[in-house]
């Protein structure tokens, strides 16, 4: 799995009389590689179908969290940023990396037959992620292009 970027939504609002507008958060993680499990049933009632049950648990560890926008004081546009690095949350005692556990139930069809070293798949899952550090359970959704022996 690859993560990379998270950005935020787009938010606008007044805090003390300053007009804020185009507040954007971008949370970036490392691309890490991750392995799973999966048991599943071939030749679903003697057709190029297969099912499968996957689990995986992939690690997204924090880099660095940019903030932009624009403030507006007295009339006058001020561009701001800021960057948030992984040792400044280290020395401030936080932990921004999320884990995950995800489990997807997929469906493939082998195009046997066409070749002879090999077999092309395509696969579709649906499932659902739930990750912690964040405290959420999304549903997920996958696709997989791939090839056996």
């Amino acid at each position: 799995m690859t993560p990379g970027d998270v950005d935020s939504k787009t938010y606008s609002g007044t805090v003390d009389g300053v007009a804020i507008s185009n507040l954007k958060a971008s949370f970036d993680f490392d691309n890490s590689t991750t392995g799973g499990i999966e048991i599943g049933f071939k030749n679903i009632y003697d057709t190029n179908f297969r099912a499968g049950l996957q689990y995986i648990a992939p690690e997204f560890e924090f880099n660095k969290l940019d903030v932009i926008a624009i403030a507006t004081i007295n009339g006058t546009n001020y561009n701001v940023g800021a960057t948030y690095s992984r040792s400044d949350a280290t020395t401030d005692g936080l932990n921004l990396d999320i884990d995950a556990k995800m489990v997807f139930l997929y469906v493939y069809y082998d195009f046997a037959g066409y070749w002879d070293t090999f077999v092309p798949f395509l696969g579709m899952g649906a499932g659902i992620a739930d990750y912690r550090g964040v405290d959420a359970r999304e549903p997920a959704v996958a696709s997989m292009v791939g090839f056996k022996k």
